[in-house]
């Protein structure tokens, strides 16, 4: 049996918010230390997280304006999981960085070295 997500109160005079994305798609799988989906209310927004664990399905799309205590999703403990989770982006190789060597600077004409200095570096 479904567990119904229902939009929790987020404040006295708020009454409802807007659902600004969902977090976990709709088929994948989710467990209670997850948050599914972001709710924005004209005071602040939070992140709501699974009641139990199972297979998420969603009912309400995102930007859609929900009222509080609305079911906006279920969750199924004994659903098989459909969507595949979201994985990082492997990683593109870098170029490997060019090899800078540092040669100290030669003094000017003056015997001084070409070098600019900041002032905390004058103080010496």
């Amino acid at each position: 049996m479904a567990i119904d997500v229902k939009v929790p109160s987020v404040g006295e005079s708020v009454t409802e918010g807007r659902i600004a994305r969902w977090i976990k798609k709709d088929g994948e799988a989710v467990k209670p230390t997850d948050a599914i989906f972001e709710l924005e209310s004209d005071k602040a927004a939070q992140e709501v997280y699974a009641p139990v664990a199972g297979v998420l399905h969603t009912l309400v799309p995102e930007g859609e304006i929900v009222k509080i205590g609305q079911v906006v999703a279920n969750v199924d403990p004994a659903g098989k999981a459909t969507a595949k989770p979201q994985s990082p982006k492997p990683d593109t190789p870098k170029a490997p960085k060019a090899e800078v060597k540092h040669q100290p600077a030669e003094p000017d004409d003056d015997g001084k070295p070409d070098v600019i200095l900041s002032p905390a570096a004058r103080v010496q």
